[in-house]
């Protein structure tokens, strides 16, 4: 019934709003690059190879219809894992609730914006690394209730049982063959086989996360963490391997290309300018003492007195960059910013952090701040009326192009922005009484980070809570705070939160155990010596 009800939302959303929504700036770079997918030194064009390939529908109300569906499978995933891993129906369907139904997520996946499908390509990807990691914990219990029945058992009540398995442990001791031992070890090694991402899902996982990476660059943390996951959870090397190799596959492929087109192997040129807007407002050349050729960056006392956010200041054409260079995604522009921009993080660095600090700030706030300009967050809000395109400007790299028209070539169709009623205040009026506060979702987190000591699978649930952290952390670190930023964090700090309450219980091996636990060598299995209740005991 919350799937349904969170299909009817989005098909309110498609009858008030035909077509998609628009963002300044954005949407009109990634219809642009799908037209003309060349590389672009401002973003990678993961989101615009898309479009471009749905181009031949020539329809923007498909594009949509795509995204709504991705947000739902991302749900669906979510809820497939927490199940997998233990909880009830109706918990797992409550943490995902706010993915089904939260509106801000929802008009974002009817934004022309790339964040559904980075989010969708991150969900699947974690749904391939952890399906077999999250025990069925149903079919645990199934099991240990068949042992309960059977006195036949090594889980039965029977004294002959327990008399017999003491017996046979004994002679194994007195044995002393070394094909006890190994035969005991058995189980253990091939339950933590078998727990492992299968070659062929690490490996779609790496293609996956390598993609998502081309759609958004900000997504280029998750590469090493999600390796550094794998290796932590004892998955071996060949897992690993497999998903290191496919997720650098498109990523080298692209730099290539970008090589061929701008003569530096790079996804972009661009971070070192959002780094430097991340740390202009607070970098001071007093404290920093950069080298003479870089002194010319650090802001005036009158721009600086603006308090501009520095996804706003970037922007400006007073700001000392687009002063000083002819081009500022030009590579040696771009690594001198980024140089600048590491020397203040280094000099400052609790100046650095309080800035980080106020951006999560903001994410957990119960109120809406207009960040980085009130024009911008209006543009997460359901319209009330049709969006106005800028006139004789183009961002899509056409000498003649513009939005508009950019836009009527790929809809064929000069109307590109339409509002129906009643539909489109209903969502508006949605929008206002139904979205996640702030405060809920640091709950959120804060479960999530409590999953990772107490859930049934801790690594399971590090690896979603570090996929969550990353993703809100790391753009407002390299970039600024974005209330888009925040909903791809959302889906999964939801799924490390589910997998915090799962019941901490273990997957019996071979079959057999009690209340849950799983017998290893040191005790209760055939041929090994019995001992007492250690570490090594129970696991």
């Amino acid at each position: 019934m919350a799937l349904i009800g969170g299909v009817a939302v989005r098909w309110v959303t498609m009858l008030g709003y035909p077509g998609v929504l628009w963002f300044t700036g954005d949407s009109y770079f990634y219809l642009g690059r799908a037209l003309r997918p060349e590389p672009s030194p401002s973003k990678t064009l993961g989101y615009s190879y898309l479009l471009n390939l749905l181009e031949p529908a020539r329809s923007l109300a498909l594009v949509a219809v795509l995204q709504h569906l991705m947000g739902l499978a991302i749900a669906v995933m979510v809820y497939a894992l927490l199940r997998r891993a233990g909880l009830p129906g109706w918990a797992a369907t409550l943490i995902t609730l706010p993915i089904l139904y939260d509106a801000f997520q929802i008009q974002l996946e009817h934004l022309l914006m790339s964040e559904a499908l980075f989010t969708f390509l991150i969900a699947a990807a974690l749904t391939l690394l952890l399906w077999r990691a999250l025990p069925p914990a149903a079919k645990a219990g199934e099991r240990k209730a068949k042992d309960d029945q059977e006195p036949g058992t090594a889980n039965g009540t029977g004294d002959g049982t327990e008399a017999a398995a003491e017996a046979a442990a004994e002679a194994a001791a007195e044995e002393g063959t070394a094909d006890g031992e190994q035969d005991e070890l058995r189980p253990e090694r091939e339950t933590a086989r078998n727990r492992n991402p299968a070659w062929w899902m690490a490996l779609a996982a790496g293609l996956l996360i390598g993609y998502a990476v081309l759609v958004r660059s900000a997504g280029a943390p998750l590469v090493p963490l999600i390796l550094l996951c794998l290796l932590m959870r004892r998955s071996g090397w060949r897992p690993a391997l497999l998903f290191g190799t496919a997720a650098a596959t498109p990523l080298v492929a692209y730099a290539v290309m970008f090589h061929g087109t701008y003569g530096t192997y790079s996804l972009t040129t661009s971070d070192g300018l959002f780094l430097y807007g991340r740390t202009a407002p607070f970098a001071d050349c007093a404290k920093m003492r950069p080298p003479s050729h870089m002194e010319a960056l650090c802001l005036s006392p009158k721009l600086r007195a603006k308090e501009r956010a520095p996804g706003h200041l970037i922007w400006q054409s007073e700001v000392p960059p687009r002063i000083l260079f002819e081009n500022v995604t030009s590579p040696e522009a771009n690594a001198t910013m980024r140089d600048f921009a590491v020397r203040a993080i280094l000099a400052q660095p609790g100046d650095y952090l309080r800035a980080i600090g106020d951006g999560l700030g903001k994410a957990f706030s119960p109120n809406r701040f207009p960040h980085p300009t009130a024009n911008t967050e209006a543009l997460y809000h359901f319209p009330e009326r049709p969006q106005l395109f800028p006139a004789g400007k183009g961002w899509g790299g056409g000498q003649h192009s513009t939005a508009l028209s950019d836009a009527a070539r790929y809809e064929r169709s000069l109307v590109v922005s339409r509002i129906v009623q009643p539909h489109a205040d209903r969502m508006v009026g949605y929008q206002r009484s139904v979205h996640l506060p702030g405060p809920a979702l640091g709950v959120i987190f804060l479960a999530g980070a409590a999953g990772t000591l107490l859930a049934r699978d801790r690594r399971g649930a590090l690896l979603a809570w570090s996929v969550a952290a990353t993703l809100l952390v790391f753009p407002i670190a390299s970039a600024d705070f974005d209330y888009r930023y925040v909903i791809p964090a959302m889906p999964f700090a939801c799924l490390a939160a589910g997998l915090a309450v799962t019941r901490a219980r273990r997957l019996p091996v071979g079959g057999a155990g009690s209340g849950g636990a799983a017998v290893t060598r040191s005790s209760g299995t055939p041929g090994s010596r019995r001992r007492g209740l250690d570490r090594a005991s129970v696991r």
